[in-house]
C-alpha cells in the first residue's frame, strides 16, 4: 500500500484486523464489486474527481475488510454539588472499519460520542452554559438518505437510481442546495397535491415498488414476462385514466401555488381591450401577451385571453391573428359556444399562420370537453373537431378519427 492509506493497510495485516468481506443482502446482477485493483498513493493522481473517487474506492474496500466497531451505550451522571446532569451516548471501545471510513460513516446515539470515563471519576468542567432550545422540523433528505430510502423502499437499482435523482431536477420537481440537501419547488408540492386529491399517492413508493418487485421475480425464474405484463398494464391504465378524468385537480393544485396566467401585469401586457364576451360574467376579455424578463429584456411569450372579473387567463393558439366572431346579421351579436358560453375566436392568417382559417372556443381550446369529442388534458381543441350536435361550427363527427379504407 502507498499514501495515506499504508498505515491502515498494513495494521490489517499485521494487527490481527483482517477480516474477510461479509456476502451483501443485494444484488442486483448489474456490476460486480467495484475494488481496487492497484495500489497508488492518491497525490499522485492529478484530477481531483479521480482521486477523490479513488479515495472512496479504497476506503470502501478496507472498510469491507476491517473488524466492527465496537462500543458501549453509556449513561454518565456528574454530580455536581446538590445538582446530578445526565448525558446518553455512545462510548466508542474500538473504532475499526469506521477509522478509515470517516468522514462517511458516524456511529453515534444520544448526545453523540461520550468520552471513556469510570465510576467514581473525578472531572473539572471546563466551561457551564445554559442553553435555550425548541423543537425544530426534520432537515430536508440528503442525497445519501434519498438513496438510502429509495433502496428500503425498492425503487431502482444501482444503475438507475442516479437517473431517477437526475429526473427530478431536471423537471424541476426538486432542486438541491449546497449541503447536498433536496427541498420541493413549488412545482413539486402542487404536483403530489393534486396527484393525492384524485386518491393516488403518486408520491408514495407503493406502486413503483411492485413494478419492480415482479420484473425482479422475472430475473430470478420465478415468473415470466407474460405472467406480470398485463397485470402492471391494468394498473396504469387504470391510473392514467382516472388521473385524465380528474385533470381539473391537477390545475387547482398547481393554482393555489401559482398566480393564473395573465394575472400578474409586471410579467404581461395587454394587446387589445374589450376584445370578447368571457362566458361565465358576461363581462368583456382583454387581448395580453405574457412576457419573460431575461437580464431586464422582456421577452414577449404566448397571447391569451384575460378577464378581469373572473381573474381568468385563458391560452390562445400560438400562430395566428385574432377576431372577436359576431353575428353577421346582426354585428352587435357575438357568437358563443353553446357548450361554454364562450364568445368564440376566430383564427385568421398573421403572425406565422398561413392557412384558410379556423374558429375555436377559448374555454374549450384550453380545457377540451369529453363528452364532445375532447381528450381531456390535452388542449388545443378547436371547433372543427368538435362533435357538438347542434352548432354550426362543430366540424367533428363521431368516430371521425378512426381511418377508413376503400371498399375492396
Amino acid at each position: 500500500a502507498q499514501g495515506e492509506f499504508s498505515n491502515y493497510a498494513a495494521q490489517l495485516l499485521n494487527n490481527d484486523g483482517f477480516q474477510n468481506p461479509r456476502h451483501g443482502q443485494h444484488d442486483d446482477k448489474a456490476h460486480p464489486p467495484i475494488t481496487p485493483c492497484k495500489a497508488v498513493d492518491p497525490e499522485t493522481i492529478g484530477d481531483h474527481t479521480q482521486r477523490s473517487v479513488y479515495k472512496l474506492v479504497v476506503k470502501h474496500y478496507l472498510a469491507c475488510c476491517s473488524r466492527d466497531a465496537i462500543g458501549r451505550e453509556t449513561v454518565i451522571t456528574v454530580k455536581m454539588a446538590t445538582e446530578e446532569f445526565t448525558a446518553t451516548g455512545l462510548m466508542i471501545m474500538e473504532k475499526n472499519w469506521l477509522e478509515i471510513y470517516a468522514p462517511w460513516e458516524r456511529w453515534s446515539t444520544g448526545q453523540g460520542e461520550l468520552p471513556r470515563l469510570e465510576v467514581g471519576s473525578r472531572i473539572t468542567p471546563s466551561s457551564l452554559l445554559m442553553k435555550e432550545g425548541r423543537t425544530t422540523p426534520p432537515q430536508p433528505l440528503t442525497e445519501a438518505e434519498l438513496i438510502a430510502l429509495m433502496d428500503r423502499n425498492g425503487i431502482g437499482t444501482d444503475a438507475t437510481i442516479a437517473q431517477h435523482i437526475s429526473t427530478i431536477q431536471e423537471r424541476s420537481y426538486a432542486i438541491k442546495d449546497g449541503q447536498q440537501r433536496f427541498h420541493p419547488t413549488l412545482l413539486g408540492i402542487a404536483l403530489v397535491e393534486g396527484y393525492n386529491s384524485m386518491g393516488y399517492q403518486l408520491n408514495k413508493p407503493d406502486l413503483r415498488r411492485e413494478m419492480e418487485h415482479e420484473c425482479n421475480l422475472v430475473a430470478n425464474g420465478h415468473k415470466t414476462k407474460e405472467d406480470i405484463i398485463e397485470p402492471i398494464l391494468r394498473k396504469m391504465r387504470e391510473c392514467f385514466e382516472r388521473v385524465n378524468q380528474e385533470a381539473r385537480k391537477l390545475d387547482e393544485a398547481v393554482g393555489r401555488h401559482f398566480p393564473r396566467l395573465g394575472l400578474d401585469n409586471q410579467n404581461s401586457v395587454v394587446l387589445q381591450a374589450n376584445f370578447s364576451e368571457c362566458g361565465q360574467c358576461q363581462n368583456m376579455m382583454a387581448v395580453k401577451q405574457s412576457q419573460t424578463n431575461n437580464n431586464n429584456t422582456q421577452i414577449p411569450n404566448r397571447k391569451l385571453l384575460f378577464c378581469q372579473t373572473c381573474r381568468l387567463g385563458l391560452g390562445l393558439p400560438t400562430r395566428g391573428d385574432f377576431q372577436a366572431l359576431r353575428n353577421p346579421e346582426n354585428t352587435g351579436v357575438p357568437v358563443k359556444c353553446p357548450i361554454c358560453q364562450y364568445q368564440i375566436v376566430k383564427v385568421v392568417q398573421g403572425n406565422g399562420y398561413n392557412g384558410n382559417g379556423y374558429t375555436m372556443c377559448p374555454k374549450c381550446f384550453t380545457d377540451p370537453p369529453v363528452e364532445h369529442g375532447g381528450l381531456a388534458g390535452t388542449g388545443d381543441f378547436r371547433c372543427f373537431q368538435c362533435q357538438h350536435p347542434t352548432c354550426s361550427l362543430a366540424g367533428g363527427t363521431p368516430g371521425g378519427d378512426v381511418e377508413a379504407f376503400p371498399c375492396q
